[in-house]
């Protein structure tokens, strides 16, 4: 019995150690990715490509040369205006990026993917002096700013996150017809606690909460210093339910309590080209921004300037009275002015400044 027991005591052991053998273990390659599937590039400009999840030997190479170029580092530069794909090969696999190369705009990506509540910042290459501008769809999802600040041809443009949901945003510029389109989808807020998201419907004032608005203004001052503050520019808010209907005056002079009593609120850009407005209520306004510094062609062109300003005057009679809108024309008059749409958010401060090209005189 002694040596039967010895025998399968054995037999045991060994049955394990087998099992323990031929037990397989599972391991997980890590997922192979280019860092951008499409970009937009102009003459002269460059971006960097990189391939991550991967050790191998990456082989880079471009469909036309003549277009954008790529060398051994995955750094693509655009060469002249036309579309090609930079593909990078790693392992026998390719992985393709689009590029498309603009003569006077573009822009590091098309495609942007939020998943922190943290500013996004995407590079925009432009090498024209006149001015560049976003328009967005829906700022309820996102919204944006300039930051002011210039390397060479290449500025950028800081997209802040407000809701989950998808939006775009279009670059354009008063050089040419060129103009970039930029997919931003966000998806990091809690959807029982976000107060963004999607602005189908219209978001009304309330004045028991209120929020910030505040940025940068800044005109191209000449090829050798570029862009600069655009010092004592005017920034009115004026909101777009209907509100200032019923005000009968200027919104560069009325007192600035007077102001707010209209839902309406002005600042002035500092000597750095910032401005910024507390205790605005929340809401859906329109921001408008007036250069001090730089001029309008159109203003000096027209043939008739009084009926030049009362063209003014008629864009704002939705949003502001007759006496007002006219007191604002006379306000903009000779001057470059910048229009946009904003949403201003409890206890939050929102982003909304403009980079305006060359003075016309």
């Amino acid at each position: 019995m002694r040596i039967r027991k010895s025998i399968c005591a054995v037999l045991v052991f060994c049955l394990m150690l087998g099992c323990i053998i031929v037990c397989p273990t599972t391991t997980y390659a890590a997922t192979v990715k280019l860092n951008k599937t499409a970009i937009v590039l102009i003459p002269d400009s460059a971006c960097k490509l990189k391939i991550s999840g991967t050790k191998s030997k990456v082989t880079w190479k471009s469909s036309d040369k003549s277009i954008a170029k790529v060398n051994k580092s995955g750094v693509v530069t655009g060469v002249k205006k036309g579309s090609c794909k930079i593909v990078a090969i790693v392992d026998g696999k390719r992985y393709t990026c689009k590029v498309k190369v603009n003569t006077a705009m573009g822009a590091e990506t098309t495609n942007v993917s939020i998943t922190k509540n943290a500013d996004k910042n995407i590079v925009v290459y432009y090498n024209a002096p006149e001015d560049i501008y976003w328009k967005c769809d829906d700022v309820g999802v996102a919204t944006a700013n300039w930051s002011g600040e210039w390397d060479g041809n290449k500025t950028k443009l800081v997209i802040t996150p407000k809701g989950n949901g998808t939006t775009t945003f279009v670059i354009s510029n008063d050089h040419n017809g060129d103009s970039v389109k930029i997919k931003v989808k966000v998806s990091c807020f809690d959807e029982n606690k976000q107060t963004g998201g999607s602005t189908n419907a219209t978001v009304t004032n309330n004045a028991t909460t209120f929020g910030s608005v505040s940025g940068n203004v800044t005109y191209h001052y000449n090829k050798y210093k570029g862009y600069v503050a655009d010092t004592n520019a005017d920034v009115f808010l004026i909101p777009r339910d209907g509100s200032a209907l019923y005000f009968e005056g200027s919104l560069a002079i009325s007192s600035k309590s007077e102001l707010a009593d209209y839902k309406c609120y002005r600042a002035s850009v500092d000597g750095s080209g910032n401005y910024s407005i507390s205790h605005v209520a929340t809401g859906s306004y329109y921001v408008v921004i007036v250069s001090h510094n730089s001029t309008s062609g159109a203003f000096f062109n027209a043939e008739d300037t009084d009926a030049f300003k009362r063209d003014i005057a008629s864009s704002f009679l939705a949003l502001l009275s007759q006496t007002t809108a006219d007191y604002l024309a006379n306000t903009i008059s000779l001057y470059k002015y910048h229009m946009e749409a904003i949403e201003i958010y409890e206890g939050e401060n929102t982003n909304a400044g403009y980079a305006f090209g060359y003075t016309y005189i």
